[in-house]
């Protein structure tokens, strides 16, 4: 079952899938926009064209994802 994410608590890194995709799974990091609202955003660049992030609780497997530093 899927669910959407609102952002609300200061993690920084978080995991999900993007889009119609579920088997990948990015890191996602918290941004804001120019209002301050808070979204989420893929680490990776190939995660970004897939459509909206949705938060789940699983492993990242992706490549690039994994091959970018967690803070």
């Amino acid at each position: 079952m899927r669910s959407w994410t609102t952002v609300d608590d200061d993690t920084k890194t978080k995991a999900g899938t993007v889009g119609d995709d579920m088997l990948t799974v990015h890191k996602l990091i918290t941004e804001y926009d120019n209002d301050g609202e808070p979204y989420l955003l893929t680490a990776c660049e190939t995660g970004r064209k897939g459509g909206k992030p949705t938060e789940w609780l699983r492993p990242v497997n992706c490549p690039p994802c994994l091959a970018i530093p967690t803070e």
